[in-house]
């Protein structure tokens, strides 16, 4: 995607050489005119519509997911796996970014004790308030979580650089719970 000009973001299918896109399907692009970036579409009858004007628009928006297998009761859990069954030492990521927030699912509720889940940077914990997702078996804490999961949009984003090894992790304290299989997603853009 370019900012400048009329380079499309392709949503489906190949426009080609002046045609309209396939039936269904629209195509979406930005030109910067001075400070501003006008955003429109192509829409399959080949008519292009106006959508709007902003700044500079956040871009490379993508999820992180990451899971894991029987998070303990008490510790620690740095196994999980990204994308497939052996667990991992997390990804390098490709560009400067933010992560954005936290989605958390556990396999069953817990009845008690608590668990963290927050990120790590180059196998630095940031297990700090505003940054992770913290769930317990009766209050609701740090963003309103308890239970079984939710998602938290973090108040201060967590900035990461380009070839930084980012990983999610857990803590258990004195869980009580049939299982803490978990699934994790982690809300990361690139900035401009």
């Amino acid at each position: 995607m370019s900012l400048n000009g009329l380079t499309e973001i392709k949503m489906a299918g190949d426009p080609g050489q002046g045609i309209n896109p396939e039936t269904g399907y629209i195509f979406k692009w930005v030109e910067k005119v001075g400070a501003d970036h006008l955003y429109k579409y192509k829409d399959s009858d080949g008519n292009i519509g106006y959508i709007g004007t902003q700044g500079a628009p956040d871009t490379f928006k993508w999820m992180l997911q990451a899971g894991c297998k029987d998070i303990p009761d008490n510790g620690l859990e740095s196994n999980f796996s990204y994308g497939n069954d052996a667990a991992n030492d997390g990804v390098t990521m490709m560009r400067d970014g933010e992560i954005r927030g936290l989605s958390v699912r556990l396999e069953n509720s817990i009845t008690s004790g608590n668990l963290y889940f927050f990120i790590t940077k180059n196998n630095v914990d940031n297990n700090v308030v505003g940054q992770r997702i913290k769930i317990d078996g009766g209050s609701n804490l740090e963003g309103g979580i308890n239970g079984d999961g939710g998602y938290f949009i973090f108040p201060t984003a967590f900035s990461y650089s380009a070839g930084d090894q980012i990983e999610i992790r857990a803590r258990g304290n004195g869980l009580n719970r049939n299982n803490a299989d978990a699934t994790v997603l982690a809300y990361c853009v690139e900035v401009l």
